[in-house]
């Protein structure tokens, strides 16, 4: 006996988020991303990733984000920035990427002006706000 895997549609697929689901759904659980930093090494799975990203975006929801609204994403490289980017598109929000490059006039310009809702950031950059 076979089982045929979902196929991928583009009515299907709407959003980030939508991929993600078909992911996990089509391939199931694989080692998605491996992250080394100064204090470790942390691995994340396909389905570790969308299940923190989708609650998020639970919590996103319950602080009142709704379709449309704007946020802030400046954070340095790290797993949690495809968590927000995912969680982000998943609560129906727009993700805007702020470059950590930037100074601080300028991200405070950003922050000012885009309506966001929420920032997501590193301790590190809260300086730059």
């Amino acid at each position: 006996m076979t089982v045929e895997k979902p196929t991928m549609n583009d009515q299907d697929l709407h959003v980030l988020s939508d991929l993600s689901i078909y992911n996990c759904v089509r391939f199931g659980p694989y080692k998605a991303m491996i992250y080394e930093d100064q204090q470790d090494v942390r691995e994340y799975t396909n389905i570790d990733i969308a299940r923190e990203a989708a609650q998020l975006a639970t919590g996103l929801q319950a602080l009142g984000i709704k379709k449309g609204d704007r946020i802030i994403v400046m954070m340095l490289n790290c797993p949690e920035v495809l968590i927000a980017y995912q969680a982000i598109a998943r609560a129906g929000a727009l993700i805007i990427p702020v470059m950590p490059l930037l100074k601080a006039p300028e991200v405070r310009y950003i922050a000012e002006n885009s309506t966001a809702k929420v920032v997501f950031t590193s301790p590190v950059l809260l300086p730059l706000l």
